[in-house]
């Protein structure tokens, strides 16, 4: 797990991270003092893959609002605040934290906070497809996703969130997928439970888009529908 704080205190940068070593061995740890330079190393040199922001609101106010902004662009972020004093706590949980934390800290918090993260992360494993778009890593819920479209050497996901594009194959794709995923046609593959009506024209989801469907693969999907139904 990668975890990155944001504290202008050194003594509470260093506490989180000598805890995190001692209590959760192989999980990385990055500092930074400002929020420019928090903003900078997620956006550009980590490019989102970020697990958990861990931030000292007290040492910046503005750290709310790059939690908010962060949290748009990359919703699969956990973030942790902590403070001294609970007067910004109705400003901290619109950002839609994972914890809040009282300082100075109390390690049976500390310890609460992460196993909350973890074990969230370790759910989102048989929940999520992880992959690369635009060069940022992106965890794509599956009942998010309507269908995935194959072309050239890339694949386009439409989920409920956007689309998203990436470098692999469909019979790649295939293997992350769970079963409700089923390959329709050489290039598309559609999430049945999405699916509202069949013909030999193609699968019509609820939203009124139109899945195409090959001969090849006509019998196997009318059957599998059948069964759904």
């Amino acid at each position: 797990m990668h975890t990155v704080i944001l504290d202008t205190m050194q003594q509470n940068s260093r506490r989180i991270s000598d805890f995190i070593s001692e209590k959760y061995p192989g999980w990385n740890v990055n500092a930074y003092p400002t929020t420019f330079a928090l903003a900078t190393a997620v956006y550009d040199e980590f490019k989102g893959d970020v697990d958990l922001l861990m931030i000292h609101v007290d040492a910046d106010r503005k750290s709310i609002e790059l939690a908010k902004d962060l949290q748009d662009y990359f919703p699969n972020i956990r973030i942790v605040f902590y403070s001294e004093n609970t007067e910004c706590a109705e400003e901290i949980f619109k950002a839609v934290p994972t914890y809040f934390l009282k300082l100075p800290f109390q390690e049976q918090y500390l310890k609460m906070a992460l196993e909350r993260v973890r074990i969230g992360l370790e759910e989102d494993i048989g929940r999520t497809l992880v992959l690369q778009s635009h060069g940022q890593k992106q965890k794509i819920r599956f009942s998010a996703i309507r269908y995935i479209e194959s072309i050239g050497r890339k694949l386009l996901l439409y989920t409920d969130d956007g689309s998203f594009e990436t470098y692999m194959t469909v019979e790649d794709a295939m293997a992350k997928l769970p079963q409700q995923f089923v390959q329709c046609h050489r290039s598309y593959i559609v999430n049945v439970n999405r699916v509202e009506k069949y013909s030999t024209e193609g699968m019509l989801l609820a939203n009124g888009e139109l899945v195409p469907i090959s001969r090849t693969y006509q019998k196997k999907m009318k059957e599998l529908l059948t069964m759904e139904r």
